[in-house]
């Protein structure tokens, strides 16, 4: 089982800037109120074509307020 560890809001912005992909779990009408921007919503109906189409990927939970954007 993979090691998990919390990064900052900076670290996020750096994996971002770096060709990281930011997802939002939540569900959809959560996502439609809010979400950090260009963030990508997955749920059931597309979350195995992203993970077929995606690199190893790492992801943690940010909440909108730790980042100071909603």
């Amino acid at each position: 089982m993979p090691a998990f560890k919390r990064i900052s809001p900076q670290q996020a912005q750096e994996l971002i800037s770096t060709g990281g992909q930011l997802v939002d779990i939540r569900d959809e009408q959560s996502y439609q109120m809010a979400h950090i921007p260009n963030s990508v919503h997955l749920g059931n109906h597309n979350l195995q074509a992203f993970v077929d189409s995606t690199e190893p990927v790492s992801y943690t939970h940010l909440r909108a307020h730790e980042t100071g954007r909603n």
